[in-house]
């Protein structure tokens, strides 16, 4: 595993998610196509450094309790994805 491809797929994954919380949130609406590109180009770049850098001289070993952390965070985040689903107004 190579922590620096890592940690720049990461970074370049979370300042894509910024970039369309900030198309989407109203602040620049009339930027909104020209964001959606680069913000795309920048969350796609980010998985294949993330990947990557995940890969590289193998999969990582994980321990018992880093693997209870990843299935517990797993479980959290499709139980609040379906929870904003069903809370959604019928469009």
């Amino acid at each position: 595993m190579d922590k620096d491809l890592l940690w720049v797929g990461v970074t370049m994954i979370l300042i894509g998610l910024g970039g369309i919380y900030a198309v989407f949130s109203g602040v620049a609406e009339t930027f909104r196509e020209g964001l959606q590109g680069p913000v795309a180009f920048m969350i796609f770049m980010g998985f294949v450094f993330f990947i990557g850098g995940l890969l590289r001289d193998g999969l990582p070993t994980i321990g018992p309790t880093a693997l209870a952390l990843i299935l517990t965070g797993i479980i959290v985040s499709i139980a609040t994805l379906l929870t904003f689903l069903f809370l959604l107004p019928p469009v």
